[in-house]
Formats: structure tokens, C-alpha cells, sequence
């Protein structure tokens, strides 16, 4: 890999994907600064070749562009870099969201039972017969989510 990122390949490339007709297009320029979190006059120094262009900054510019050709051209010159595409999460269906909300609900009523039932320093027999129970329900929900999770 070259360690300069002047590259005229790289030039070029910023050219076909910036160049409106006559001139850059800045409102695209603009956009795409915004989102890497440069200023349009940073993003231009790179355009137009006097400043380098940092590596770290090829995926936010594939990110902010959605465009596979910033990546092609850094790979294209990291000899024995190889991309893979790894499979996106599986979205969880909505009864495992449903089921995390309702572990988060049943863990903030514990916490809760249990700080009313310690507010006076000790837990009486029904005291703890509820938090039992709602540990018992927790535990419950748990299994029931990891068993949907599994069958993904």
C-alpha cells in the first residue's frame, strides 16, 4: 500500500463521485462532510489532493456515501487484506422483544418489591413469599427467551 494517499487514482475517484457538470457538487460535498464529521473545506482538501487521506476514513466515507468504491480502491492496494461479508444479526420477532420488554419490567418490580420490602431493615414471611414469587416469574420469562432465541 502506498503511503501516499494523493494518489491520482484517488483524485480521480473523489472526481467521478463529486463533479456535477461544470464544478464540484457542494451540496453533495456538504453532505457527505456532515456525515464523516469534517467540514466541507476538509473533505475538499482531500478532494482536491493537498491533504492525505487517512485510512481511518474510508469506511465513514463508504458509510456516509453507501458507495463500494472507497473500499475497492483501499483494498485494491493493501496486498493480502481480504473482505468477507459477515451475516447481518438476526432481527429479533416480536415475541422476543416482547418477551425483553417484560424481563426488563419484571426485574424493575423486583428491585422494587425488594427495596419496599428492606425499607424498615428486614423482610417479614410475606414480604418474601412475593419477592420469591417474582424471582419464580423472572426466571420463567428468562427461559421462555432463551428458548425462542435458540430457535432462531
Amino acid at each position: 500500500m502506498s503511503d501516499n494517499w494523493r494518489e491520482s487514482e484517488l483524485r480521480d475517484l473523489f472526481i467521478r463521485k463529486f463533479y456535477g457538470q461544470t464544478d464540484y457538487d457542494d451540496k453533495k460535498v456538504k453532505e457527505v462532510a456532515e456525515k464523516v464529521g469534517m467540514t466541507i473545506w476538509a473533505l475538499y482538501k482531500i478532494i482536491d489532493g493537498t491533504t492525505y487521506l487517512k485510512p481511518e476514513l474510508i469506511p465513514a466515507l463508504f458509510n456516509a456515501t453507501g458507495d463500494i468504491d472507497f473500499i475497492n480502491w483501499y483494498v485494491d492496494r493493501c496486498h493480502g487484506l481480504k473482505l468477507i461479508r459477515i451475516p447481518l444479526k438476526t432481527e429479533l420477532n416480536g415475541s422476543i422483544a416482547d418477551e425483553i420488554i417484560k424481563v426488563g419490567s419484571e426485574h424493575g418490580d423486583l428491585c422494587q418489591n425488594y427495596l419496599n420490602a428492606m425499607a424498615d431493615g428486614r423482610i417479614d414471611e410475606r414480604e418474601k413469599e412475593q419477592l420469591l414469587k417474582d424471582i419464580q416469574k423472572q426466571e420463567f420469562t428468562l427461559v421462555k427467551m432463551r428458548e425462542e432465541i435458540k430457535n432462531l
